[in-house]
């Protein structure tokens, strides 16, 4: 399963607790209620950038790396890239 399904769940999990904890403390239940969700809020703001991560993640294993003897260009210029190293042409450098 996806992280994003997870990260759902997570917070769906984490609404279900604090409307409990809120309706457990109905005497001062509105100013409980904005403190959790600012915590709530800050919470989704922290996990916000793993989304970004797992994007990230799929392009850099979607690049195409090349090894080897490399033509660049129309036969313009060779490169030999040695072992041990990658080499991405132009186009999959601006990804």
């Amino acid at each position: 399963m996806s992280f994003s399904f997870y990260y759902f769940k997570l917070l769906l999990l984490c609404h279900n607790s604090l409307s409990m904890i809120a309706n457990q403390l109905k005497h001062s239940g509105e100013i409980v209620m904005k403190f959790l969700k600012t915590l709530l809020l800050g919470i989704l703001i922290c996990l916000t950038p793993l989304f970004a991560e797992d994007d990230i993640l799929k392009k850099i294993n979607d690049l195409k790396y090349q090894t080897g003897t490399i033509s660049i260009g129309n036969k313009l210029a060779t490169v030999r890239v040695p072992k041990g190293f990658k080499f991405l042409d132009a186009k999959q450098s601006q990804v």
